[in-house]
């Protein structure tokens, strides 16, 4: 990677994008999906709703029927389903760019294209909750992208808490290929002892999952984990209403 590349990233992930100071009333937990896999709507979802909780998906719009690193992506009735079921439907692009090679024009075209491609099939007009693709993201593509949504989500590991920078939500990735059952019973105790917000996401759920992905039983073990500790289930969204009526307390 290049320097400048490297600096830029430095530099996004230590200056503080759209930070709040909140002290939640008890810790708080979010399950979500990037891009997404027909399987994260297929299994994934089913998954969460015999647990009787809901999840954020966040979608581009230009994966549907497509295949996207070598796993087949929704057909517009999972994004029905999704919706109809109560899970969120949440913005990760229309066509899954690096963020920061964009200008503001730029991202603000990629996140009117995909508002446009929900709300045909939700009804809303507007979309909550942003994650960055790639997890890529600068100073100022995070400065922007945080004056157009409630909250964005990066993939740097950990718990929210104490000062939450709503423009690069903290988050850990639920993979196979790391962070095992017990490294992630130790974020949720992280997240009990903080009573911070917890956020996971992960991509197929598929018993051979990619290295992006995690198993249907590790989805399952992870939200029966969450809800021993006793830790509530919400969406992105309500997990930022939460912290902003915390913070305006």
């Amino acid at each position: 990677m290049p320097l400048t590349d490297k600096l830029r990233r430095l530099a996004a992930r230590t200056l503080p994008v759209a930070p709040l100071r909140a002290q939640l009333d008890a810790p708080l937990a979010s399950i979500s999906f990037d891009d997404i896999p027909a399987s994260a709507a297929r299994a994934g979802a089913p998954i969460l709703e015999a647990a009787g909780v809901r999840g954020t998906f966040y979608i581009c719009g230009s994966h549907q029927d497509r295949s996207f690193e070598g796993r087949p992506q929704f057909a517009r009735t999972d994004i029905e389903a999704l919706h109809a079921a109560g899970h969120e439907i949440a913005c990760h692009t229309f066509s899954h760019p690096h963020v920061p090679a964009l200008d503001a024009a730029g991202i603000d075209d990629e996140i009117a294209r995909n508002a446009a491609y929900v709300a045909d099939i939700t009804g809303k007009a507007r979309m909550e909750s942003f994650a960055y693709p790639y997890g890529d993201l600068s100073p100022a593509s995070a400065r922007h992208c945080a004056s157009r949504f409630a909250s964005c989500r990066d993939v740097v590991a950990g718990v929210n808490a104490g000062t939450f920078d709503m423009g690069r939500l903290k988050s850990l990735g639920l993979e196979t290929r790391k962070n095992a059952r017990a490294e992630v019973a130790r974020w949720i105790e992280a997240a009990v002892n903080a009573r911070g917000w917890l956020i996971l996401f992960t991509h197929d759920v598929d018993p051979d999952a990619s290295a992006h992905g995690c198993t249907p039983q590790e989805l399952a073990d992870t939200i029966a984990d969450i809800q021993a500790a006793g830790i509530e289930i919400v969406t992105v969204a309500e997990g930022a209403r939460r912290v902003r009526a915390a913070a305006n307390c």
